[in-house]
Order: structure tokens, then C-alpha cells, then sequence
């Protein structure tokens, strides 16, 4: 795993799942995707991680971009951050919920 700035808003799959990173962010990917990125000189690498660094490595996406995933990605990506959402809930609820999270963690400098 290697841990990327995004030098430009790019969009992802992994596992099926959309992932859109702003630029500017920090993200962590696994080596082939990074290498793939890299010619396409949308993200640099900035260090390698080793596998207890990937646990602790979490990129909190803003509002803007929550609010441009549909039901399925919010609750995958609630799961990536360590909350569990309802699929009863509607997508402006998981989006508060999860933004409310990232607050707690960001407050406490997590």
C-alpha cells in the first residue's frame, strides 16, 4: 500500500465501488492502482506503508462529495471510516450521521 497526494479530482473503482477524491487529499491505494495513477499524472506517491499504517490511515471526504454518492457507496464508505449506517436511512441522513463522525474524530485529532 502506498500513500498518495491527488494532484487532480479523480475518480476510482474498488471493489465495485465509486470512489471520487478531490484534489489536494490524501489517499491511500494499493501498488498497481497507484502505478496506474501515477503515468496519468493525476497522484504522486508520498511514502510506502507497511500493513499496521493502512489501519490507522483514514481520508475524510467533505460534504460536497458524501452528498454525490449514492445509498450503497455512503454505507461502504461509513464501514471504511468505522460507523455503521442504516439502509433504512435516507442518503441526507447518512450524510449527517457521517459528517457528524468525522467531526467527533476531527475535534478529538484523529
Amino acid at each position: 500500500m502506498v500513500k498518495c497526494k491527488v494532484l487532480a479530482s479523480i475518480t476510482t473503482r474498488e471493489e465495485g465501488i465509486r470512489k471520487v477524491y478531490e484534489k489536494g487529499s490524501s489517499i491511500v491505494l494499493d501498488e498497481k492502482e497507484a502505478e496506474r495513477l501515477v503515468k496519468e499524472a493525476v497522484i504522486e506517491i508520498v511514502d510506502r506503508l507497511e500493513d499496521d499504517d493502512k489501519v490507522q490511515e483514514v481520508d475524510y471526504l467533505d460534504e460536497k462529495t458524501l452528498k454525490k454518492m449514492n445509498k450503497e457507496e455512503l454505507i461502504q464508505y461509513g464501514l471504511k471510516i468505522g460507523i455503521e449506517v442504516s439502509k433504512e436511512m435516507k442518503n441526507p441522513e447518512i450524510v449527517d450521521s457521517i459528517l457528524d463522525y468525522i467531526g467527533e474524530k476531527e475535534s478529538l485529532g484523529e
